[in-house]
């Protein structure tokens, strides 16, 4: 029998174990332990144990259902609710109407069977009005259409029964999805939640559908909305051949915080069209409370052949006019910003840490133009033309690493202008020592 302790104290072990514990499956379980201990504990414990709903891909996901269908109560304490590999990311044969799960009551004798549970899952959030989080990454399948979408575009309809105390995903504070197979511009029901501020997109096509009635429906749709979307982050989104999806989208996001492209190793965009998003979100990079722009591609990159007048003014105006202060990019896409003979390259003023990935694969010098720009940018430093940089990252591909001596020179010589210096290996990066070693054979041979 566990001791009689001040609900005060019990909240406190609590509040410090939830700090503590960054495993959810584990402090789940932790939570339903301490729950057991007796009705004191159980009372306590209660609001937090349902604070973060988890339905794993495991069999949790019936018992999870069945709890809260049966236990209305529960639902008003959940804040976030982690559903990957669930019946909220990926489609199930057959369906459990939304009207029987909320009417449902078992009777005694007549147990429904645990796949009607787990189907009846894809109503959860209905029974969870207050949730701020919602996780469904981790989908088995591709798919144009997903059940977690559903559930948003129902919930802003005239379809969602009146039974229900208050309306679902209206506190959504922020989204982790797996939009694989999915295009884009079909989220437009995400866009509108009153209350999303981060949203985090795995996969999906940026490409706008070709149909009449869709590009219909996003044209009559997108330009109304107007969101406090703070965070945007698209990692793995197959590149478009326009911009026209992310012209929607740069339209209702006017006061992001931070934004993020990341691209597959087997689709990457690429410089020129990395400059053109930019150019696309120019208002969003430029607002008063920007202060991220991550944009690199996971494959090494050739040589950057789209070096146009027309980007190298829209980055230059932008980054002039840009508050951001942390800066991660491939370096192919910021070399029309460089201008090697003046020894000097643009940045934006405030920005005070810069992470610069190696992405040249070729070179006719023995120095790489990576390893070049950033003794350009040292110059740069060193006359007062950064005064808030504090932090260089170079990721460095083989090649760069044959200037082991240049590097060196680098760190110590930043580090006299208090800028920390540091250089790691790319994990991404297509080139071997060996072929560096075969590329600087071939610039040695013709001296003999």
């Amino acid at each position: 029998m566990a001791p009689h302790l001040p609900d005060e104290v019990i909240e406190i072990i609590l509040s410090a174990l939830i700090l503590s514990t960054g495993d959810v499956e584990l402090l789940h379980s932790t939570l339903s332990s301490l729950s057991l201990l007796n009705k004191q504990w159980h009372r306590v414990v209660e609001p937090s144990l349902y604070k973060i709903v988890y339905g794993g891909p495991k069999g949790g996901n019936a018992n999870l259902t069945r709890t809260l269908i049966h236990n209305r109560y529960f639902g008003p304490y959940a804040k976030a609710l982690i559903a990957r590999r669930s019946p909220l990311t990926d489609w199930k044969v057959g369906g459990v109407a939304l009207q029987h799960v909320l009417q449902f009551e078992e009777e005694p004798g007549h147990r429904k069977s645990k796949n009607w549970y787990k189907k009846a899952m894809v109503h959860l959030p209905v029974l969870l009005p207050n949730i701020e989080y919602l996780d469904v990454l981790e989908a088995k399948k591709s798919s144009s259409s997903r059940p977690w979408l559903e559930a948003i575009r129902t919930s802003q309809s005239n379809l969602m029964p009146s039974t229900i105390g208050g309306p679902c995903f209206s506190k959504l504070k922020r989204l982790d999805a797996d939009i694989n197979g999915m295009a884009v511009a079909e989220l437009y029901p995400v866009f509108r939640l009153p209350a999303i501020e981060i949203l985090n997109f795995l996969g999906g096509n940026l490409l706008m559908p070709f149909s009449n009635a869709a590009v219909a429906r996003y044209f009559e749709t997108w330009p109304q909305i107007r969101t406090k979307i703070k965070h945007l982050n698209f990692t793995h989104a197959i590149p478009p051949p326009d911009t026209l999806t992310l012209k929607f989208i740069a339209a209702a996001v006017p006061n992001l915080c931070s934004l993020t492209f990341i691209g597959h190793k087997k689709h990457g965009f690429g410089a020129n069209l990395f400059r053109s998003i930019i150019d696309t979100f120019k208002i969003p990079i430029t607002n008063p409370n920007f202060y991220k722009l991550e944009m690199w591609d996971e494959r090494a990159t050739k040589p950057d052949k789209f070096d146009r007048l027309r980007y190298r003014t829209t980055m230059r105006d932008t980054f002039l006019h840009s508050p951001m202060k942390v800066l991660k990019v491939d370096f192919c896409l910021i070399r029309c910003l460089w201008f090697s003979s003046q020894n000097f390259i643009l940045l934006p003023k405030t920005v005070h840490t810069l992470i610069l990935r190696s992405t040249i694969t070729h070179s006719e010098t023995w120095v790489s133009p990576f390893l070049q720009c950033l003794d350009d940018l040292l110059a740069n430093v060193v006359h007062g033309g950064y005064p808030n940089l504090k932090v260089i990252m170079a990721e460095l591909q083989a090649q760069d690493l044959l200037g082991e001596s240049v590097l060196d020179g680098l760190k110590e010589a930043f580090g006299d202008e208090g800028v920390r210096f540091e250089c790691v290996r790319k994990k991404d990066c297509a080139w071997t020592l060996a072929r560096a070693l075969d590329e600087l054979w071939l610039k040695v041979l013709p001296q003999y």
